[in-house]
């Protein structure tokens, strides 16, 4: 008997292992694959942000290998100094394209290497925290596949950054964890993962930090208190242990984002009234891709959000949706313990959501240290979505263990609704060609070949040109061969220049360069590049 059961469970653990790695492979096949090509002949986003974070990783993999003496005095914005800290550095995922790196793939390939990796640690660790909380593989699959190809990535493949999402539900499972069983040591698993996801980048942490002050909320108000404070100060040893914690890990925390905290004092910090277009709205939880089933919602939501819509692609999908509707109608009907986390979700979108075109909760957040670095806020849905995930993958496990005799036939049926809800029209993501953005380069080469000089400066008088294509052109031709540029590309800049920036011509070149005691003589200036330009499938 005991011999059979060990079989029939070693089967269960192939059987779902292979689901498990099925699942994964149909994912990455008709989502990122399908994106790059199998062949790698695409590039996820345009020529703006997604090279901005190729560049900042291939900055990392440059200083470990010693060829650059300074991680934070990136070679762009020549000379300012601490560039690097006028955005995220990427530190946290830069081993795994240093890995890629390191097996003599070329920049532009390790770059695609590491966004596709992205999704299978995003699985990974979603399928993890999924199961740990259930217990069932169905439910954890069904789980980790809805958070890691969902449509809201869609709109995300210019912004690679976001797709380091895998701490996460780790952030969310040790919340709920904490909040139900008052162990404290999820309070450690809890400051530690919030820590990682600093380090990870400092949008989906600082928003974390929002979801769970609601979380704690609402399970307070549902419950009427938190034990796990009162366990956490348990005795003078047990308080001294949680504050100490607590402390060092803000400590590490504040000596890594010293270089942050060092650029926020010269360039300042967003005044929530200066964001409020980059606040979410209720308009964007119905905006969907125009890659994604649903599209057609796009054009009421493109007039609605006029100024800013291609940030504000958020529709969760149909199946996330209805599956939420049937788990609020559940547990207002059963009275479910799991309650506080379905008013925590919504009390989160509309405390996120801006009203009447000037208000929003999210304003009392720039009070905290910090918070003002932020300023594209309505990425705080993603954070929104995972907790909604969350919430599924639990309701899902009562359906499955309701119906355990049909488990299997039940897992098919909603997976392949799962699949529909979120597949991806590839010719509508936002991709850019691979060879076409080398060949822009290549246009570089033809004209600073046979020079000394060691810094390059790309001008333009061309109103109908934008210029974060050439400032990024002319960074990475720069990086590739040790150079410096004056033009660079981040979310803020160095102080006097926002000239150079807007206008890009030679007058505000020399500006920059008498501001900083450079000789123009000593500077590669190339006029008037045009490039080849192209984007999706051009």
């Amino acid at each position: 008997m005991n011999k059979l059961s060990f079989k029939n469970k070693y089967v269960i653990i192939v059987f779902n292992s292979i689901l498990f790695i099925i699942c994964l492979f149909i994912g990455l096949w008709t989502f990122p694959l399908a994106l790059t090509e199998p062949n790698l002949a695409y590039m996820p986003g345009d020529l703006g942000d997604s090279r901005f974070i190729n560049f900042v990783l291939e900055h990392g993999y440059q200083f470990i290998i010693g060829n650059e003496p300074s991680f934070y005095n990136a070679p762009f914005f020549y000379p300012a100094q601490n560039t690097l800290a006028l955005s995220d550095n990427m530190v946290g995922t830069l081993p795994i394209y240093a890995i890629f790196r390191s097996l003599s793939f070329n920049r532009e390939t390790a770059y695609q290497f590491w966004w596709l990796s992205m999704f299978v640690i995003n699985y990974i660790v979603a399928f993890y925290c999924f199961y740990k909380i259930t217990k069932s593989s169905y439910s954890a699959i069904l789980g980790a596949y809805l958070f890691t190809f969902s449509i809201i990535m869609f709109s995300q493949c210019n912004y690679t950054q976001l797709n380091i999402r895998f701490m996460l539900p780790v952030i969310i499972m040790a919340a709920y964890n904490l909040a139900i069983t008052s162990n404290t040591k999820h309070y450690y698993q809890l400051v530690l993962a919030i820590g990682f996801q600093f380090v990870l980048g400092v949008y989906y942490a600082f928003l974390s930090v929002y979801l769970l002050v609601i979380f704690f909320a609402c399970f307070a108000i549902i419950n009427q208190k938190i034990y796990f404070v009162k366990q956490l100060f348990s005795s003078i040893k047990q308080g001294s242990k949680t504050i100490l914690f607590t402390l060092f890990v803000i400590g590490l925390l504040a000596f890594y984002m010293q270089n942050y905290i060092e650029v926020s004092k010269q360039v300042g910090l967003h005044r929530f009234q200066d964001i409020l277009h980059l606040v979410p709205s209720f308009s964007s939880y119905i905006l969907a891709n125009d890659a994604s089933i649903w599209a057609f919602t796009s054009s009421y939501g493109k007039n609605l959000l006029a100024d800013r819509w291609w940030l504000n692609e958020f529709f969760m999908g149909a199946f996330t949706v209805i599956l939420l509707l049937a788990n609020i109608f559940y547990s207002i009907k059963y009275k479910s313990k799991n309650r506080f986390l379905l008013l925590a979700i919504v009390i989160a979108i509309i405390c996120s959501s801006l009203i009447a075109n000037k208000y929003s909760v999210l304003a009392l957040f720039y009070y905290l240290p910090g918070f003002g670095s932020l300023s594209v806020l309505v990425r705080v849905i993603t954070v929104i979505f995972t907790l909604v995930v969350f919430v599924n993958v639990l309701y899902l496990n009562k359906i499955f263990l309701k119906y355990s005799l049909w488990k299997f036939p039940l897992f098919i049926v909603l997976f392949t609704l799962l699949f529909i809800d979120n597949f991806a029209n590839v010719n509508n993501l936002l991709r850019t060609k691979k060879e076409l953005i080398i060949n822009r380069y290549n246009t570089i080469n033809k004209q600073v070949l046979n020079t000394k000089k060691s810094i390059i400066a790309i001008v333009n008088e061309a109103e109908d040109l934008k210029n974060f294509k050439l400032q990024l052109d002319a960074a990475l031709y720069a990086q590739a061969h040790q150079m410096k540029s004056i033009n660079g590309y981040s979310s803020n800049s160095p102080q006097n220049y926002i000239g150079f920036w807007l206008t890009h011509n030679r007058k505000t070149l020399n500006d920059w360069c008498i501001y900083n005691n450079i000789d123009t003589n000593s500077i590669i200036i190339i006029d008037n590049l045009n490039p080849i330009t192209t984007v999706n499938n051009e």
